[in-house]
């Protein structure tokens, strides 16, 4: 019988949780101390040591991906600028998909749709978007500002959802 010694934190003898692969020796290897106790400890090192975290991160990010490319020397002033625009973009998309031939109706649907969000995130706790099923500007397709594209759904699965259109049967 192989003798195994107790993890050196919390005492723990179980073999599975300790075993580690080594990418080197191209074998697994017993560790001294179990997967959780790794685990603790090392997200207190990144909780104490936040600038070097940030700094493997980093060049982590650059070993997989090459030199980071993008202007890094941009002020607030020009970032706000940009998120201005960016949201000038959206309103003008919004305007050139609406349609003159039912305004009325569209207008009441949308109003509509902002109570029942409004009224959702009040009585579940957490956040509701109005949504475009078919988007304004998609990959594949794009979609009108009309009373029958509109959906009330929750934040997670609009965020997620993206531009993305996909016909279900």
């Amino acid at each position: 019988m192989i003798r195994v010694d107790p993890c050196k934190v919390c005492g723990e003898i179980e073999k599975q949780t300790r075993l580690k692969w080594s990418s080197q020796n191209q074998k697994y290897y017993l560790q001294t101390t179990c997967k959780d106790c790794e685990s603790v400890i090392h997200y207190k090192w990144i909780k104490n040591n936040p600038e070097k975290w940030a700094k493997l991160i980093q060049n982590y990010y650059v070993r997989k991906n090459g030199p980071i490319t993008r202007n890094m020397n941009h002020t607030e002033e020009s970032r706000a600028q940009w998120r201005r625009d960016k949201s000038n973009r959206r309103c003008s998309r919004a305007k050139q998909a609406r349609v003159d031939w039912d305004k009325e109706l569209t207008n009441f649907v949308y109003k509509e749709a902002h109570e029942l969000r409004k009224l959702r995130n009040k009585l579940t706790g957490f956040e509701w978007h109005v949504d475009h099923i078919i988007p304004l500007k998609g990959k594949t397709v794009c979609g009108l500002h009309v009373y029958n594209n509109f959906a009330v759904i929750p934040k997670v699965d609009n965020l997620h959802k993206g531009n993305y259109h996909s016909i279900h049967d």
